[in-house]
């Protein structure tokens, strides 16, 4: 099991394209060593992919990622939809 953070759950949401890393650092506004760090965790956690064309890395969801991301995003979906009813039930 592992917890994601709000910024990594951000970085996730982002990629839904290939992307540079300073292209993810501007649109994010998460200082960049972040950035850094949280792709390294998701190239580790199998998340990503890297291609290098010329001196630039562009980053982008491999087929894991995608599944998260799409998981991620039907859960807010569904807890904005019921925050009505979340916590309203009592035992």
């Amino acid at each position: 099991m592992f917890v994601l953070t709000k910024n990594q759950v951000k970085l996730l949401k982002l990629l839904n394209k290939k992307m540079r890393i300073v292209d993810i650092y501007l649109e994010s506004k998460i200082p960049y060593a972040h950035v850094l760090k949280f792709i390294n965790k998701f190239e580790k956690m199998g998340l990503i992919t890297i291609e290098r064309i010329g001196n630039q890395k562009y980053i982008s969801l491999n087929e894991r990622g995608l599944k998260l991301r799409e998981l991620i995003i039907e859960i807010e979906k569904y807890l904005k939809n019921n925050k009505n009813n979340y916590g309203s039930e009592k035992p």
